[in-house]
């Protein structure tokens, strides 16, 4: 993504795409298919080829780091990492029927 905000912009309008989706009757009744994202700016250390895809497979902390970030979210949420993952511009381009907040520091493994 060219910045956070299109990243967080991707991610509320997945969420918002996959409770549209016409679901089974047991995942309609569970408001349907709810996934945790994740997502963290920065560099990568490396990449090259997946030896099985060759699509592009991407290495180092940053990998690591939003990896732990996404699998801290619960369904249906959005976790953005950082000591200020948005600029005040990009949080006013937010649909303004998300809730935002800052949850503070936690720890990861």
């Amino acid at each position: 993504f060219h910045n956070m905000g299109d990243c967080a912009d991707f991610a509320v309008n997945l969420q918002r795409s996959l409770r549209q989706m016409p679901w089974p009757a047991e995942l309609r009744l569970k408001g349907g298919l709810r996934v945790s994202v994740g997502a963290l700016s920065g560099g990568y250390t490396s990449r090259r080829p997946h030896t099985t895809t060759g699509r592009a497979d991407y290495f180092g902390t940053i990998v690591n780091r939003t990896a732990r970030i996404a699998a801290a979210a619960h369904g249906g949420q959005v976790l953005l990492g950082g000591e200020n993952p948005l600029t005040l511009e990009e949080r006013s381009q937010i649909d303004p029927r998300c809730h935002l907040s800052r949850l503070g520091g936690f720890a990861l493994k």
